[in-house]
Formats: structure tokens, sequence, C-alpha cells
């Protein structure tokens, strides 16, 4: 494939305070874009109902009690081959723990859990969400001892502040975030 037509790569962004702010390009908005996009990806939607018990139905009502968040699940790979790479192989590694961390200096109970982040794969989604887990597995080291092959298994879940409605989903998929407002694929 010609480089022009390169897929666009997947972009984790922290987003720190108002998510519109972070999303609309604020600079002090952490974030990485992904060296290769996740060969898998796997969202998963849970409905939870509680079964009604009527005395001499010959059924079991179901009623609604909540729709989970989703969960987001897939692995992020690199391959250091030049110095620079390196850098940004490290730089992604120590950004994707963080996200398990909360702030240094929180302002207060509601503050002090780890921040949210985009999810931005143009095309593909584009979810608000926080780091469930991140299983790190090195598996090549250069003469330095520095690690120049890893993948992440990562695991997030959807962490919405708003209600999503089937009409959201029917319109919006799991481009949740407008795409005027998502920003570009620049890292």
């Amino acid at each position: 494939m010609p480089t022009s037509e390169s897929p666009q790569r997947m972009i984790i962004r922290a987003i720190d305070g108002d998510p519109l702010t972070a999303i609309e390009g604020d600079p002090s908005s952490e974030s990485i874009t992904l060296q290769f996009n996740p060969n898998a990806l796997q969202r998963a939607i849970s409905v939870r109902y509680q079964n009604r018990q009527i005395l001499g139905l010959s059924h079991s009502p179901h009623e609604y009690l909540g729709t989970d968040n989703a969960a987001i699940s897939f692995s992020v790979f690199y391959n250091v081959e030049t110095r620079a790479q390196l850098a940004e192989s490290d730089r992604a590694m120590r950004f994707l723990e963080s996200l398990a961390y909360g702030p240094e200096a929180p302002g207060g109970i509601l503050t002090a859990a780890p921040t949210r982040v985009l999810l931005l794969w143009p095309k593909t989604m584009s979810i608000v969400a926080r780091l469930m887990s991140v299983t790190f597995q090195h598996e090549r080291w250069n003469v330095f001892g520095n690690t120049t092959q890893w993948s992440a298994a990562c695991s997030f879940e959807e962490a919405r502040i708003t209600r999503l409605t089937s009409k959201d989903v029917k319109i919006l998929g799991a481009q949740r975030v407008p795409a005027s407002i998502s920003g570009s694929n620049s890292g």
C-alpha cells in the first residue's frame, strides 16, 4: 500500500478535566499515536435484566436494569529499529502504565482517580474510556538491555458522563465523539 494510502493510526489521548477541551486539541493533553494499529479490537456490551417471579405465570418476564459500560480490549505492539523509535517506544510504555495511577496532586476524592482517555481510531472508534488493566510482555532486548520489542494487552471500559440511547448508537456506532471535535490523527 502506498504511503499516501496508509491507514490512520490509533491515538490514545489523556483527558484531564473537560473532555471537549482535550478532544479539541488542548496542548496540555498528553497522547500517543500507536506505532502499529491493533490486529484485532474487541468491544463487548453486556445488558443486565432481573427475572420477575410472578405466581402462576409460565415464564419470568425480564425487567431491564441497565447496560454495562462497553468493555474494549486490544493489544499494542512496538518494534524498535532506530534510536528515535526506542524513545517513542519507552514513552508509549510509560504512558500506558501511567493510566493506571491517579494524578500527583488531586484536588479531592473525585479527582484522585486515574485519568480518562480518548481512544481514537479514525473510521473505527472514538470512545472516552478508562484503563482497567494492562499486561506488558517484553519480547526482545538490545545489547544495552533496552526493550526493543514488546506488546501490551490493554483493557478499557467506556467512561461516559451522559446517557447513551439506542438512537445514539444507531447514529454514531462506536464513534461516540463527533468527528468534528475528535481532532485529526496527529499525535
